[in-house]
This record gives C-alpha cells, sequence and structure tokens, in this order.
C-alpha cells in the first residue's frame, strides 16, 4: 500500500535502483533499523539466504503500514519480527509531533508543532545483542540496515560502546549530516576492521555500505 509521493521514492530506492540487493555466502540475519513502510524489509526478507529480518520502527502510525504491507506477503511473513520501538543510545520514552502523511520524513527530532507523537526508545546495544547472539549461534551472518532519519549516530554509539561491532558483518547505512558528521560512523567502522564505501557528497546526506574486511587482508 502507497499513498504518497515520498513512498514511490522508496520504491524507486528500493526496487529500481536495488540498493539494498545484498548477497551472502551463508544464511543472514538482516537487522532494519528505520523499517519505514516496511517496503525494505520486504525486499530483504525475499532474499534467499535472508534467514530473518528484524525490523524496528518507533512511530505507531508508520509501524502500521508496515504491519499491513507485510499482511500483502504471506509467504515472507516467517522471516520478519516487526518491533514498535526505536534505537537510541539509551532506554526512554521521547515526545515529538508529526505534521504531514508523509511517513517517510518522520524523525525522533521532529518539528517542533503538529500532532503529538510519544515513542518508546530502547538503547541499541542492549535491544539487539540476543538477536545478534542467537543470529550468530547459528552460523548466521549479521547485516544492519540503517536509515534512521538522524538517530544513526546515537545507534552507532551504543555498538560501539556495547562492543557489539565485532559481531555485525555488513552495514547499509543511510546517514543524515543535520545531526552528526559521517566521519563519526565511517572513521569508527574502518577502525574496527571494516572496508566502507561512501557514496555521499560532502555536505549533504548521503549512504554508504561497510564490510568487514577479511582476516588477514594486508
Amino acid at each position: 500500500f502507497i499513498r504518497s509521493l515520498d513512498d514511490m521514492n522508496f520504491i524507486g530506492e528500493v526496487l529500481v535502483n536495488n540498493t539494498y540487493n545484498i548477497m551472502t555466502p551463508a544464511p543472514a540475519c538482516v537487522i532494519d533499523i528505520g523499517m519505514n513502510i516496511g517496503l525494505t524489509t520486504l525486499r530483504l526478507a525475499a532474499v534467499e539466504n535472508v534467514a530473518e529480518v528484524h525490523a524496528f520502527e518507533p512511530f505507531p502510525s508508520t509501524f502500521a503500514r508496515a504491519a499491513a504491507n507485510a499482511q500483502l506477503n504471506p509467504a515472507l511473513a516467517p522471516k520478519i519480527h516487526m518491533h514498535n520501538i526505536g534505537l537510541f543510545d539509551s532506554d526512554k520514552e521521547a515526545t515529538t509531533h508529526v505534521n504531514s502523511s508523509d511517513s517517510g520524513s518522520y524523525s525522533v527530532f521532529g518539528p517542533g508543532e503538529g500532532e503529538t507523537v510519544r515513542l518508546q526508545l530502547r538503547d541499541a546495544g542492549t535491544t539487539l545483542r540476543p538477536i545478534v547472539e542467537a543470529a550468530r549461534a547459528k552460523g548466521r551472518l549479521v547485516v544492519l540496515k540503517v536509515d534512521c532519519e538522524g538517530s544513526e549516530f546515537a545507534v552507532f554509539r551504543s555498538l560501539a560502546e556495547s562492543g557489539l561491532l565485532p559481531s555485525i558483518a555488513a552495514f547499509m547505512v543511510e546517514y543524515h549530516i543535520g545531526w552528526g558528521s559521517v566521519r563519526e560512523l565511517t572513521e569508527r567502522l574502518v577502525a574496527a576492521g571494516f572496508i566502507v564505501v561512501d557514496l555521499g557528497r560532502p555536505g549533504e546526506n548521503g549512504f554508504f555500505y561497510a564490510v568487514r574486511a577479511a582476516a588477514g587482508a594486508r
């Protein structure tokens, strides 16, 4: 179900540009931080070697739209686990506002006016640890897709502080520089042993891929 121009942009990004067209050498667990209306979640679940997708979306109305889209795809439903919470660097309840029907632009750092929405935010490291550890115990690679409208900086801080970065095989990240510098993300990953390919332009929001370098690589 789509209803806005922004939804059409998602279709172009996911189904035309193949932004999240991942291929893995082993079964994978994908964690989708910023599920939005569920299009990327469904695209990832449709990949044969993706065994499970855990998707996080804090906005109730957006989460409901994603759930409705998932119901249209019953063959993929067993792979998908949806969580109506946002990931951050601490556990807290946040209040923000929404002032349009464009769910793709919703952020915990919302505008100062509009409909008031209360969101449940949870520490990323604490929340993801049991998912990551269970997947790795099954021999599955763990891949993170992150597109959470500015909260990615808090998410990465938590992942680093919790020591989870070494357990992640790859990242697919859309970043929003109004809340931090992309170097805060990419330099942290390079230091943790990742190869990063940044597709962004200086001074603008952008996108990067990061894949863990093979052991012993020179």
